[in-house]
Order: C-alpha cells, then sequence, then structure tokens
C-alpha cells in the first residue's frame, strides 16, 4: 500500500500539487496543467509514441484551447458535448472527434483514480455515432459491372498467373491485401469454400 501512496503522491507532486494535504476547492488543477503532467508522467509511458504524439497534438490544438482553463472540477458533461459538437461543426471527422474525446477520457479517469475529481464527466455519454466499418466502406466501396469484370478477365488471359489472381479476386470476393496470401491449402473442393 505504500508503494501505491509513494507512486500517488509522486504523480500529485509532479502537478504542483500537495499530496499530504487535503486540496480546496481553488487548489484543483486547470486542465491544461493536468493534461501536461498526464501525457509526460502516464502517456508517455503507458502509450506507443505515436499513439502519445497523437495525444500531445490533441491537447495542443483543441483541449488546450477550449477547455485549458477550466478547473477539473468545474468541467461538465455539457462542457464535452459543446466540444464535441463544435469539432463537428467545424467540419471535422465523427473519427477525428472520437480521437479527441479518448485522451480527454483517459485522463479524467486518472484524476478520478487521484481523488481530484468526483466523476469522469467525459464518460459514458451515449454512442457517439460510431459508424461500423461494414458502413463506411460500404459507402466507399462502388463494384465493377459484369461487363467490366468480363472485360478485365478477357485482357488478363493473355497471362495466367494475372488471370488466376484476378478470377480468384472476382469469385471469391477476397480483398486486394488478402489475396498475396491465399495458398492451396486454403481451398477446400470438398466443400466448396476457402480460408481466408
Amino acid at each position: 500500500m505504500s508503494r501505491l501512496r509513494s507512486a500517488t503522491s509522486w504523480r500529485l507532486l509532479r502537478l504542483g500539487l500537495s499530496p499530504r494535504r487535503r486540496r480546496s476547492r481553488h487548489e484543483k488543477p486547470k486542465l491544461s496543467t493536468w493534461a501536461t503532467g498526464w501525457l509526460s508522467t502516464y502517456a508517455n509511458v503507458h502509450c506507443k509514441f505515436a499513439t502519445h504524439r497523437l495525444y500531445t497534438q490533441v491537447v495542443e490544438q483543441h483541449l488546450t484551447p477550449e477547455l485549458g482553463t477550466k478547473r477539473l472540477d468545474e468541467i461538465t458533461r455539457s462542457d464535452i458535448r459543446a466540444l464535441i459538437a463544435s469539432k463537428i461543426d467545424s467540419g471535422l471527422s465523427r473519427a477525428t472527434v472520437r480521437n479527441i474525446r479518448a485522451p480527454l477520457r483517459q485522463m479524467l479517469a486518472h484524476a478520478v483514480e487521484e481523488g481530484i475529481i468526483a466523476a469522469n464527466p467525459a464518460s459514458k455519454l451515449g454512442r457517439f455515432s460510431k459508424e461500423t466499418s461494414a458502413k463506411a466502406n460500404a459507402k466507399k466501396i462502388v463494384p465493377y459491372t459484369a461487363a467490366e469484370v468480363q472485360k478485365m478477365l478477357a485482357q488478363a488471359q493473355a497471362n495466367a498467373e494475372l488471370y488466376a489472381f484476378l478470377l480468384t479476386a472476382v469469385l471469391t470476393g477476397m480483398r486486394l491485401g488478402e489475396l498475396p496470401g491465399f495458398q492451396w491449402g486454403d481451398l477446400d473442393l470438398h466443400n466448396k469454400c476457402t480460408q481466408v
């Protein structure tokens, strides 16, 4: 238990807070201060380099300008919903907005763990219109017509390997990344199916 206390005390000291005395309402850190400490003490240690870089960019470009001057205990669910709405209205994609919300939710969860705030206002905001990859891809896929497939296969007949490759793609519906790894062992002639 003392090891946990010392780790917690160390984190609080890094954020400029005293671990020994009770913090008053005015001593709660602002989001910008907390985010900087969280990025250096948690995200830098526990996240991959690219994730840490993304989180740093999100804090600098989106969170600090919008919520950075607010103390952690002043941030409400309404503030976070307003942040999400403003980012969508500014033309950012929903995926980008989810990438903004993720580090905010994590850093506020750590503030709850440290006892700085009672609840995480960024958690359980409901479904955020997350499109499944199938839906997102369905909007982008424009399949070849039968005439286009016949023309493509007719032109590829001169090269047997290319013809087999394209015919396999057309008949199985495999993606371009799956086709090069396809082997004879993946083909089940008895059950007339493939294993991808």
